[in-house]
């Protein structure tokens, strides 16, 4: 039924469970919040030519220099068969698996195996997720999130699985608890609701790792309540200081002496991608390990809708067999990115702007403007937001990533392809004092 019309299209009706997620609100300002990113894109800063323009710092995704070397990799790929016009494995075809097993243990885990058959390889790590709690959960289940955390995971739990987050916040207000975990808050936060905990290693939004202490301490308490615990470990190469400091949910499980093995291997699953550490999010390539059988057999039937085509997985295959590549790819990038995190660190440190912790990994810090609130609530987070549109530089409101105290803003520094807009729309932000 037309209910009006914009710019010579009927507005149409949509459900109600999907006008939650697109209706915008809190969570991420909806409407408002594409409005700045899409002027952004007409009116983006460069430094020659577009010294005034828009500096956008809200998308987590790799745009430095050493993603280049991924297209020309690309379009040297070997030539495709005909053999794989058809329907693959919906696990993803073994080609791409067994090229995917072989990077892994080469590059994300150091003492455990990551095998072909226990990978799954769907088109991206959100489906990636939404499947699993599929598998693990019924409508209504919920799980434990520990906060900050990244804002689409609303979305990847809530909007198709049903699967309700339950935020845990550190007990303590102060900045250096952000991303510390402690069985004490998760304790408190738990209900019989709760099926899962997901972690997120390396974290997003801080760019910290999760020490080996506190990860064992949590999978001890999680094995205590049989919940399963994915790690979602899609920055797993994307570590540019103090490398060996990360460490994989799936080397923890293959080590560790957990009294219940059975746990271990079925409740135990480990989430990577190459969506940000190969700048390649356009892809969608996102896979899960996991040695849970029932949840390998229900990929049949999940990964029906979120295959990836034959041709990409062909491509993407044929590049991650590529060892020296890889490799020099892998570590170009961490240098690449160490560069722009110190050139943001300095600047922000220059401008006494604080962040959170001491950044290491993925694309992004997580800053303080609490300094710059009318008052102690979201409404002036957002009305902060807003000011900083003004002012050219867009972020991501901590509201959106699950905080409870305002002023905290996710500010990722290598999606604008020059890290030397990073000082300027520090200054920018300097400005608003």
């Amino acid at each position: 039924m037309r209910r009006r019309s914009e710019g010579g299209r009927a507005i149409g009706r949509v459900s109600e469970r999907i006008e939650r997620w697109t209706g915008g609100g809190d969570k991420g300002y909806g409407a408002e919040f594409a409005r700045a990113y899409d002027e952004g894109l007409r009116d983006l800063w460069r430094r020659d030519t577009n010294e005034l323009g828009k500096i956008l710092l809200c998308r987590a995704e790799n745009k430095l220099e050493s993603t280049t070397r991924l297209v020309q990799e690309l379009n040297q790929a070997k030539a495709f068969p005909a053999n794989k016009l058809g329907y693959q494995d919906y696990k993803g075809m073994v080609e791409l698996r067994e090229a995917v097993s072989r990077y892994a243990n080469r590059h994300i885990c150091k003492s455990a195996r990551m095998e072909p058959e226990d990978l799954m390889v769907s088109a991206g790590c959100g489906v990636v997720l939404e499947n699993c709690f599929f598998c693990f959960c019924d409508y209504g289940d919920a799980c434990l999130v520990p906060a900050p955390y990244y804002g689409q995971f609303g979305r990847d739990l809530g909007m198709r699985a049903g699967v309700e987050i339950v935020k845990v916040h550190p007990s303590s207000a102060s900045a250096d608890r952000f991303g510390k975990l402690s069985v004490e808050d998760l304790q408190a936060a738990y209900t019989p609701k709760c099926k899962v905990l997901l972690l997120t290693n390396p974290h997003n939004p801080l760019g910290i790792v999760h020490s080996k202490a506190d990860l064992i301490a949590v999978l001890r308490w999680a094995q205590s309540l049989d919940l399963h615990v994915i790690s979602d470990e899609i920055y797993a190469c994307s570590v540019y200081k103090n490398k060996d400091d990360f460490v994989s949910l799936a080397d923890l499980v293959s080590e560790l002496e957990l009294p219940d093995e059975h746990w271990v291997q079925t409740h135990c699953h480990t989430v990577f991608g190459f969506s940000k550490d190969f700048g390649a999010s356009g892809l969608r390539i996102g896979a899960l390990h996991s040695k849970n059988s029932a949840i390998v057999h229900a990929w049949n039937a999940l990964g029906y809708s979120c295959a990836i085509s034959s041709s990409c997985q062909w491509d993407f295959a044929a590049v991650l067999g590529k060892d020296e590549f890889v490799a020099d790819f892998l570590a170009e990038n961490a240098r690449c990115l160490a560069q722009a995190s110190e050139k943001l660190t300095s600047a922000l440190q220059q401008a006494g702007i604080p962040f959170v912790g001491e950044p290491s990994a993925g694309l992004f810090l997580f800053i303080d403007l609490r300094g710059l609130l009318e008052d102690n609530s979201f409404d002036a987070e957002r009305k902060l937001w807003s000011r900083l549109v003004s002012r050219g530089v867009v972020l991501n409101p901590g509201q959106s990533c699950g905080m409870k105290t305002p002023g905290y803003f996710r500010l990722c520094f290598a999606w604008m392809s020059d890290p030397s807009c990073l000082p300027v729309a520090v200054e920018r932000i300097a400005s608003l004092r």
